[in-house]
């Protein structure tokens, strides 16, 4: 796992061991760290916001690839359905990716009500996928009419097969999002959060960092700020109290 080399590097760094838990769910990993189960975690702009906001984290830093430390979100459908504009939508099926992610939940519920729709009965049916990928692979088999995914993953299925280009199309774009995001725990010492961040920031500058960055396709970790959050931060506004906790 990419991550689990970059928290390997910064225990040595460091002196404090980072262990990588995979977990499933955004919101699970705000809980966690609101309850104190975990001292930090690699979020997604969505629950790095949220954590944020509400004072649970420290956002420490986040990874560039490929000469980008953000993402959008696609509006995704096929070509030729005859569905070409969000109001078109009404009644179809539909996958989500997770109720905590800003490209593949906040942003088409935000979409929606924006056109002064009610995004809990838009749609005749949901799903949701868990991961973008899986969320492209529904629409691509015809599990759905439409779902919303990464432009960066979206970009992986278009490089691997250039004839989903003719299949895909997208119908809204959302963003620019911050890359998931190294959040420490507020109840984590000072200084320790201090050394982590700047480790990360002078890791392409640092022969072993640098080794690190190019076995996980990194080209260095910039800094996460309040300001990177812009765009999340409308759509929340749009979608009012009660869409996050």
């Amino acid at each position: 796992m990419d991550e689990g080399k970059v928290m390997d590097y910064l225990s040595r760094k460091v002196g404090v061991k980072f262990i990588l838990i995979p977990m499933i769910g955004y919101e699970k990993s705000v809980a966690k760290l609101k309850n104190g189960e975990v001292d930090a975690g690699i979020l997604g702009s969505g629950p790095a916001y949220i954590s944020m906001s509400k004072g649970l984290a420290e956002l420490v830093a986040r990874p560039e690839i490929k000469k980008s430390s953000v993402y959008y979100g696609y509006w995704l459908t096929l070509k030729g359905n005859g569905l070409n504009k969000i109001e078109d939508f009404k009644g179809k099926s539909f996958a989500y990716v997770d109720p905590y992610t800003s490209a593949g939940y906040l942003f088409p519920r935000a979409a929606i009500k924006s056109r002064g729709l009610d995004p809990d009965r838009f749609f005749g049916t949901v799903k949701f996928s868990n991961t973008h990928e899986a969320a492209i692979q529904m629409l691509l088999n015809g599990s759905v009419d439409g779902c919303v995914a990464k432009d960066t993953v979206y970009k992986k299925f278009i490089d691997t097969n250039i004839e989903l280009k003719d299949r895909l199309n997208i119908i809204e774009v959302a963003g620019p999002f911050p890359e998931r995001t190294l959040a420490i725990s507020k109840r984590v010492e000072p200084g320790t959060r201090k050394k982590a961040k700047e480790i990360l920031l002078k890791m392409d500058s640092d022969h072993e960092g640098k080794k690190v960055l190019a076995e996980t396709g990194r080209s260095r970790y910039v800094e996460t700020t309040q300001n990177d959050f812009s765009a999340i931060s409308k759509i929340l506004n749009i979608l009012g109290p009660g869409n996050h906790n």
